[in-house]
């Protein structure tokens, strides 16, 4: 289930051409609150637009992580579909071993 806003470590992100934003964000949030929540195919305000997504495109974001975070904190990626079949992907990072750059800068993520 989507929640209603973005908030200090929700994030939406309408597309995967935008997947380096999500993973900076990430660590934004991950250096700030230990966690991060990031739905793909999501539109600003929350609204689910949908996105194709299979095993493969889970494998590439894995390998994309790999290559632009320091070491990738503990992460699950899903594939979740709305109520009228929309597919979104969702990211839920959790980790303790800050900092975490992406592609060697430091981020924090700023209250709301």
């Amino acid at each position: 289930m989507l929640p209603d806003s973005e908030d200090a470590t929700t994030v939406f992100i309408s597309g995967l051409d935008h997947l380096d934003d999500a993973l900076r964000s990430m660590t934004a949030m991950m250096n700030r609150y230990n966690r991060a929540d990031i739905y793909i195919g999501v539109d600003d305000q929350g609204n689910v637009i949908g996105i194709d997504a299979d095993d493969d495109t889970i494998e590439m974001m894995r390998n994309r992580m790999s290559q632009v975070i320091n070491h990738v904190p503990d992460v699950t990626i899903t594939v979740e579909s709305d109520d009228s079949g929309r597919k979104y992907i969702r990211i839920t990072g959790t980790g303790y071993d800050i900092p975490y750059s992406f592609k060697g800068w430091f981020y924090a993520r700023r209250c709301f």
